[in-house]
């Protein structure tokens, strides 16, 4: 998997997580900063080893994210039963993961297949959120919300990776590519830029002033 949009816009996002650290530093949003700062590294780890088998840094990243995001909406949350499912599918990718970083790291199916079927459940966790979000603030602007944008950056990069994945092998017989690169390495480098814009949004719209609570 090569690097092309992801060290960028996740540098970028770092930066500014950095910039308002403050804002957010009462809220779970204070751990986007070393989440962040651990994917970008992570990608140019993977970078520096493109030559050679990168799979396991790729497991690692992935092991990260399963807990991170999952803990992330656990905490926006306030329906028990998203909050159950989401403990446990969350614990259960992550261990998936950690499954394949020990014993499938010389066949990348493995980890193809992990790859579309966790980020459906991020796709769907993120929509849940949503839904729940719409139920309870009838009369609140949504799009002033933090909560609302890494919601929506989680969707859309993770239901579109998720398609993208699930037909790896098609798109590997067929050569399918997008601007000279196969799709399921171009499509998720372009999602990123929208998952780490949309992060980077909802950590500036933060109050200046947070109250020590995990609501965004």
């Amino acid at each position: 998997m090569n690097i092309f949009f992801n060290p960028v816009t996740e540098l970028i996002s770092v930066l500014i997580a950095a910039v308002y650290y403050a804002r957010i530093r009462y809220s779970v949003s204070k751990w986007f900063l070393p989440f962040l700062l651990f994917v970008a590294v992570g990608e140019m780890a993977a970078g520096a080893f493109l030559e050679t088998n990168n799979i396991h840094i790729y497991y690692i990243i992935s092991i990260g994210e399963s807990v991170f995001y999952g803990y992330l909406f656990y905490h926006l949350s306030k329906n028990r039963l998203l909050k159950n499912f989401i403990r446990v599918f969350s614990c259960f990718f992550a261990l998936a993961y950690l499954y394949g970083l020990i014993f499938h790291t010389s066949n990348a199916s493995y980890y193809i297949l992990l790859l579309a079927t966790s980020g459906f459940f991020l796709a769907l966790v993120s929509l849940l959120y949503l839904y729940e979000r719409v139920n309870i603030d009838d009369d609140t602007d949504l799009v002033r919300q933090p909560g609302f944008w890494v919601a929506l950056g989680v969707c859309i990069f993770f239901s579109g990776t998720s398609i993208v994945f699930s037909l790896h092998d098609f798109i590997s017989k067929e050569n399918l590519r997008l601007f000279g690169y196969k799709l399921y390495w171009i499509i998720p480098q372009i999602l990123s830029f929208f998952l780490y814009t949309c992060i980077s949004v909802s950590i500036i719209l933060h109050p200046k002033r947070e109250h020590r609570s995990a609501e965004e």
